[in-house]
Parts: C-alpha cells; structure tokens; sequence
C-alpha cells in the first residue's frame, strides 16, 4: 500500500470532491483526507489517498486528464505504509 498526497488546482468548486472521491475509489484507493480553498490560482484541493501501489499510475492518469482538473501535483508519497 502506498500514502499519497495529491495536489488538484481547478477553476470550480461544485463537484470537485464528489468527482475526484468517485475517479480515487474507482481506481482502487480510499481517501483519507481532504482540504479545499479557495486561491489567486483557483480552487485547490488536497487529497491524502491510501492505496495499491501498481495502480498508483492509473490513479495519476485519472486525476491529469479529468475534465475538472486544471493542474495537480503529487505533494508526497509513502511507500512504507504496513496495511
């Protein structure tokens, strides 16, 4: 299992996290937490998801290329975690 903290910039806020939540446990991981604001780039909102690494890369394909989605950033990863 993999610990990952994903950074999603977009113009909207409606819809963001019920989006991305159903795109994250579509492609297997769970979310664990999550912050939204409100900034001079957008919305921005941080993700911590927890799940399996081979599927990490289908998870990052999902976020880049959603229709919402402007820019993101993987802020940190775990790849230590025991679950």
């Amino acid at each position: 299992m993999v610990d990952v903290e994903f950074r999603v910039v977009a113009d909207r806020r409606e819809g963001l996290l019920l989006a991305l939540g159903q795109a994250v446990i579509a492609n297997g991981f769970t979310l664990l937490r999550q912050r939204m604001v409100s900034g001079a780039e957008g919305v921005v909102l941080t993700m911590l998801v927890r799940g399996p690494d081979p599927l990490l890369v289908s998870l990052q394909e999902s976020l880049g290329t959603h229709p919402l989605v402007r820019g993101y950033a993987v802020a940190n990863t775990d790849t230590g975690h025991q679950g």
